[in-house]
């Protein structure tokens, strides 16, 4: 066979005294370490003088391949054989369209609207239909808004119906809350734990309280930093979390006016004692929402990946714990690419995407598969984002180009049907999260980090 190297690796400089560097490959989400020779030669093409030792595993993680393969359309294919062969369907359930803040990046438009009875059981009803499938073996269940917890006793009475069904009929059930925790007293966590089996809760703080409450505050314009930062605390500190094995992410919504608050955030939290807890964070770049100009203060992409970094080591100084900093094989990019998983909202509507509902530039029928109310028959199958893999064959995003594609997915295909670029932030410090990652695994790595 006559091999050639991979378009979909990242090569590292030299990492230590003996003149080797790392080699991560993207197809396969592995890391190696290789010789400053072997590197000459990969960049080379000259695979006769790589010993067996050193080539086989190159081989087995796909570094090197077959010279006559067509990789993106490899990459492509796999990605959608992932999407046929899945065993696992993935909802998204609004069970409201009312919260209580008016964040300035937010682009829903709430209303009171909850959940009715009916709708709430055609809900359950459709979902029970397309799990029931021989080859399907469990169900995820996110539950958004709008902020959910103020349709909490439609979340209890969804939840019970769910993992009623998902008990008696063998099938696995998991379900994950993205809240901004105003709701989230320690007797509400208790319920939403016990009876909702939830096991992860994606909560925001935007910085300290002195950035967080000039962005994330409620209608009225009351501060929220004080009351989220109390119930995260109770949470994390009782015996309730401590005996369960759910996780809670802090979101961070950076743009350039609170960039400089992420480090203190960072040190906020460990300070009571969040790093042992399990607790993680998402650092997430302001993006545009249905159109409302909200990153208009945004880093650039280079300038994010950079700070992204130094806050990533600052955590792990910190005492936060990270298993990997390095993303991982992402066939299936998103829900919207799944036929089979939808979102549904308080009024019954079901969509691709879960941040389609209550904002108003989604609120034209393309973006739209139908409603629980009407017939199936009259479904849209092909709403906006379905083809996701069909449309990055026909051009319209940079993937096929990008070495990442087979960790990246896309991206967010929402932001590139609204012909904005959506590649993630690791797209600029792929390199430094390689280095890190070997760092990571390093007998001395909080020695080598400290000196960072």
């Amino acid at each position: 066979m006559n091999f050639k190297l991979s378009h979909y690796v990242i090569f590292s400089d030299i990492i230590d005294e003996k003149n080797n560097r790392l080699i991560y490959t993207t197809r396969t989400g592995s890391l190696l370490k290789i010789s400053d020779k072997v590197y000459s030669h990969l960049l080379n093409n000259d695979f006769t003088n790589i010993s067996n030792d050193d080539i086989m595993p190159l081989i087995l993680n796909e570094a090197i391949v077959d010279n006559n393969e067509d990789e993106f359309k490899e990459v492509l294919q796999r990605n959608r054989l992932a999407i046929k062969d899945k065993r696992l369907v993935a909802f998204t359930i609004q069970p409201t369209g009312n919260c209580q803040l008016g964040c300035n990046y937010c682009g829903q438009v709430h209303s009171k609207k909850t959940m009715n009875d009916l709708i709430k059981n055609k809900v359950v009803e459709r979902i029970i239909k397309k799990v029931s499938a021989k080859h399907i073996t469990g169900l995820t269940v996110e539950w958004y808004g709008g902020e959910p917890l103020m349709g909490f006793a439609k979340i209890m009475e969804i939840s019970k119906d769910l993992i009623d069904y998902a008990e008696r009929n063998n099938k696995t059930y998991f379900a994950s809350i993205i809240t901004n925790g105003l709701s989230l007293k320690l007797p509400i966590f208790k319920k939403l734990v016990k009876d909702c089996q939830i096991k992860l809760f994606q909560i925001t703080l935007d910085g300290l309280a002195e950035t967080h409450d000039k962005r994330r505050i409620t209608k009225q314009g009351e501060k929220t930093f004080d009351i989220i930062f109390d119930n995260i605390k109770a949470v994390i500190n009782s015996k309730e979390y401590d005996d369960s094995d759910c996780g809670i992410l802090i979101r961070i919504n950076i743009d350039k006016t609170n960039g400089d608050n992420v480090t203190r955030l960072i040190d906020l939290l460990a300070q009571y004692g969040f790093h042992e807890k399990g607790v993680a964070f998402e650092f997430s770049p302001v993006v545009n929402w249905g159109g409302n100009n909200a990153a208009k203060n945004s880093y650039s992409p280079k300038d994010f990946g950079n700070l992204e970094i130094d806050w990533i080591l600052h955590a792990i100084k910190k005492g936060f714990k990270y298993k990997t900093v390095l993303p991982s094989l992402n066939p299936i990019v998103c829900q919207v690419v799944d036929k089979e998983s939808e979102v549904f909202d308080a009024d019954g509507n079901i969509y691709p995407c879960y941040e389609f509902p209550y904002t108003p530039k989604y609120e034209n029928d393309n973006y739209k598969i139908g409603n629980i109310m009407f017939p199936e028959e009259s479904f849209n199958n092909n709403a906006i984002t379905r083809n996701w893999n069909t449309d990055i064959e026909k051009g319209i995003s940079f993937c096929p180009t990008c070495n990442l594609f087979p960790v990246c997915g896309g991206g967010c295909p929402k932001i590139w049907y609204n012909n904005e670029v959506a590649c993630p932030s690791f797209k600029t410090n792929i390199k430094d999260r390689v280095v890190l990652e070997y760092i990571l695994k390093h007998e001395k790595c909080q020695e080598i980090i400290s000196s960072l």
